[in-house]
């Protein structure tokens, strides 16, 4: 229903890599929690998960705004050759 791609990133991967994924997937959004703001230290919006402010009350009247043809996830690769590789 969001209409946005999930991009999984590990909070423990070094900053530079987190940087370069968030940039690289121009990720417009960012779901994390709380603990975790100062150690990600990255531009943009953040929604925290943890916060009972940052949820809708009834998700149940939402129209979806995707389809079957949008993107649902991007991966990045471990970057062993070079830098990690969005693989959709």
């Amino acid at each position: 229903k969001a209409g946005g791609a999930y991009v999984p990133i590990d909070p423990d991967y070094p900053k530079h890599r987190i940087q370069y994924i968030v940039e690289d997937s121009q990720a417009d959004i960012i779901l994390t929690q709380s603990h975790l703001q100062k150690q990600l230290e990255l531009a943009g919006t953040m929604v925290f998960l943890d916060q009972e402010s940052s949820y809708h009350e009834d998700g149940s009247d939402l129209e979806p705004i995707s389809s079957t043809k949008d993107l649902a996830y991007v991966i990045y690769t471990s970057g062993s050759t070079g830098k990690p590789k969005g693989v959709a």
